[in-house]
């Protein structure tokens, strides 16, 4: 009898049995928390917000003062205005595609966890640490529209 119970609570946590009442297949699959967060833009570019702003949208010939801390997939950081605490002035249409992308949809205030595919920042031919077909991600803090 014991060796009985003991075996029905063993397939118990091998195989988990979930009663519930009648549901869509939804509501028994839910998705990661995480996967409900990103969000994609064009070209494979996606965003995660870590923080909302409520100010002003640039537009593609604005100038913007910046924080960001990029790193490829290994974790390892390649340019970093956090690291050097100071922010960063340039022109929206003057970076690569998808940071420029990111921008164009932040508002001043906005922190995002943005993913570049290599398309859509230095391609084949890479650029200093960033070697050729690297994916990025930058977080991306948008201080004011100048």
């Amino acid at each position: 009898m014991q060796f009985t119970f003991i075996a029905a609570l063993i397939a118990l946590l091998i195989f988990p049995v979930s009663v519930t009442a009648e549901s869509s297949p939804a509501q028994t699959q839910p998705q990661p928390a995480e996967k409900q967060q990103v969000k994609e833009l064009e070209n494979g570019v996606t965003y995660e917000v870590i923080n909302s702003g409520s100010g002003k949208t640039p537009a593609p010939g604005d100038r913007v003062e910046v924080h960001y801390h990029g790193t490829l997939l290994s974790g390892e950081v390649f340019d970093s205005s956090v690291e050097r605490e100071k922010t960063s002035t340039f022109n929206v249409s003057r970076v690569i595609p998808g940071f420029s992308m990111a921008l164009l949809k932040m508002k001043e205030g906005d922190k995002w966890r943005v993913t570049i595919p290599s398309d859509q920042a230095y391609g084949k031919q890479g650029a200093g640490k960033i070697g050729p077909d690297e994916t990025l991600i930058f977080e991306i803090e948008l201080i004011k529209v100048l």
